[in-house]
């Protein structure tokens, strides 16, 4: 949440001020991370599983009607790198992008796609999965297309544009079979209802098919690869090592989740 108000924060005071803008982007990306670096004892040498429902919506007689954010270890390893990745690219952002034009707009779409990221990673709700994917695909085409002075940059934002749309549409179709199917959108109750007798149908091992290649798509994995080289071409070098490193990885920690 931190890094996404950051984001308004950013387009609203720091447009027209670099200090500010500077300040108020890498300070969100710094706070993340200590916050996140702060998990490593309870989570990963205490070994808690720490919850959180948003809206205070917690569970009703044991069903799940609001959206859940859960820290576990997996989680919060891939949240580790989201967040080391991000910070050192906002560090580097600092010099590399001084001479560009534009840089509220840069840093909002930065702040957008570092939060959506570590959202994908944190949540334990599928249909907030996909919202922080819808943003994490919109920011990063408008990161990709960010130096719109050539040609190029625009058609590498056009491909991962479509591609990841392809993407997008099929995730949401398996998410709302399974929602169909199961009632919930909890990652813990999918899990238990799958887990039950009865509790695999043709219906929601179709879901689950569509859900993987819809996240596959967002990793990049053959046949969907050919937009990857062009985007991390065209997107500011800052923006680059992001896309590599870490916003393709989050598919992979999507597929890894829901199976």
């Amino acid at each position: 949440m931190l890094l996404f108000l950051a984001a308004f924060l950013v387009e609203i005071f720091g447009s027209k001020n670099a200090v500010v803008r500077n300040v108020i982007a890498l300070e969100a990306a710094t706070i993340a991370a200590v916050l996140i670096f702060a998990l490593i004892k309870p989570v990963l040498i205490d070994g808690q599983v720490i919850s959180y429902w948003m809206g205070n919506w917690s569970p009703v007689d044991g069903y799940a009607i609001g959206i859940g954010y859960e820290i576990d270890a997996l989680n919060l390893f891939f949240a580790l790198l989201v967040v080391s990745t991000f910070w050192l690219s906002g560090v580097y952002s600092i010099a590399y992008m001084k001479n560009d034009h534009h840089l509220g707009h840069y840093y909002t779409l930065y702040l957008m796609l570092s939060g959506s990221v570590l959202g994908l990673v944190l949540t334990g709700d599928v249909f907030n999965m996909f919202v922080m994917i819808e943003i994490m695909t919109f920011a990063s085409v408008a990161l990709t297309a960010f130096r719109n002075d050539t040609d190029f940059a625009l058609e590498a934002a056009f491909k991962y544009l479509v591609i990841g749309s392809i993407g997008s549409s099929m995730t949401l179709a398996g998410i709302a079979l399974l929602y169909g199917q199961c009632h919930t959108l909890n990652m813990a109750q999918l899990s238990a209802i799958q887990g039950s007798e009865g509790g695999h149908t043709p219906t929601t091992v179709f879901a689950f098919a569509m859900m993987f290649v819809g996240l596959a798509v967002k990793s990049y994995i053959v046949p969907f690869h050919t937009p990857a080289a062009d985007a991390y071409t065209a997107a500011p070098t800052s923006i680059s090592m992001a896309f590599s490193s870490m916003v393709n990885k989050a598919g992979v920690y999507g597929i890894i989740r829901l199976m």
